[in-house]
């Protein structure tokens, strides 16, 4: 597995971009880094861009991962995920959700954006 994460602070959010191949084993450290790497920056929103990353999750990894960001992020950190288009199934983000997240996934950095910062 080899991922590489840079970020970006932004002046109302922290920007995190993921290239490399997806491993389920690095999934809860990458949440808990989000968290982190947010509250280290004075953010409470992030931008998660995936859209380069490789690799395949499966369905329960994507309800695993939502209730693990419903449980790290809580209702303080908001989120979008950007992802391409044919890996998004939208189970990972409504876990999240039912849960008390404000996260979103969207292969679209636009509505990425303005989801983000809407009030």
């Amino acid at each position: 597995m080899s991922l590489e994460v840079s970020t970006a602070v932004e002046p109302e959010f922290v920007r995190i971009t993921v290239t490399g191949e997806y491993s389920f084993s690095c999934l809860f450290g990458f949440i808990e880094f989000v968290k982190k790497t947010s509250g280290e920056n004075d953010r409470r929103r992030a931008l998660i861009d995936c859209r380069k990353m490789t690799g395949r999750m499966t369905e329960v990894e994507r309800f695993e991962g939502g209730q693990q960001i419903a449980k790290v992020f809580g209702g303080g950190l908001k989120t979008a995920l950007m992802m391409p288009a044919d890996g998004i199934t939208k189970l990972g983000e409504l876990t999240a959700r039912n849960r008390g997240a404000k996260f979103l996934v969207t292969p679209c950095e636009t509505e990425a954006l303005e989801w983000l910062l809407a009030a």
